[in-house]
Parts: C-alpha cells; sequence; structure tokens
C-alpha cells in the first residue's frame, strides 16, 4: 500500500509544501492552519483524481466556498422551518467550509465534491 503524502517544510523559505505525483504544491507559511487545511483539500482531491497531469488547480476570484456556506446557513432558517433539517445542514456546511474555505465558489467542481464526500 502505497503511503499518502506528507506536510512538508521547505526550510530555506520556511514553507510548507506537499508532493503530489512528483509536482511540489507550496501552501504558504508552515505550521498555520491555512496552510494545513490547503493541504488536506489539495491532498483529498489528488487521492480522489490519482491520474498524474490532470490535477491542476485554478485560483480564481468570486466568493469563496466559506462566503456560500455561510449565506446558505443565514438564509435556511428562514426557509427551513423544522429545526432538525436546519441542523443537518449546518453539520453538512462546517466540513465544506473547513476544507475548502478558500476555494473560489466556482472552482468546487466534480473532483473537490467526490473529494469532500468520500
Amino acid at each position: 500500500m502505497a503511503l499518502e503524502p506528507g506536510y512538508c517544510l521547505h526550510k530555506p523559505s520556511g514553507k510548507a509544501y506537499v508532493n503530489l505525483g512528483g509536482k511540489v504544491h507550496y501552501l504558504g507559511v508552515y505550521g498555520t492552519d491555512e496552510s494545513k487545511e490547503k493541504c488536506q483539500a489539495l491532498k483529498a482531491e489528488w487521492l480522489v483524481n490519482r491520474h498524474v497531469g490532470a490535477f491542476a488547480p485554478v485560483a480564481s476570484t468570486g466568493p469563496s466556498m466559506s462566503e456560500v456556506v455561510m449565506a446558505f446557513l443565514e438564509h435556511a432558517p428562514s426557509y427551513y422551518t423544522v429545526q432538525s433539517v436546519y441542523s443537518n445542514l449546518e453539520r453538512a456546511g462546517w466540513p465544506i467550509d473547513e476544507m475548502y474555505s478558500n476555494l473560489s465558489a466556482k472552482d468546487f467542481g466534480v473532483i473537490p465534491f467526490r473529494a469532500f464526500r468520500d
């Protein structure tokens, strides 16, 4: 069984990185929560896809997944009148917010969804 790629420190720059399929992805300052979240999201997507060269995260503009989740959770109580339904939606939304908080909503496609689902 292959080992899962690790969260690593690039000592000269102090940045965190992960090597996925032979490509190094820099994640920001080593040890920060943001860099760890990026690492977790990239590894999940890579593990789902596994095709070398087919995985290429793209930076874009627009609302982030965190903003989308928060907007939905603000809207949900007025639409879903049963408290248990809202509670279930809230529990489902937080993991998406934690794993993909900085990802643009328009980039949340099939690969990130499958990574989150799995």
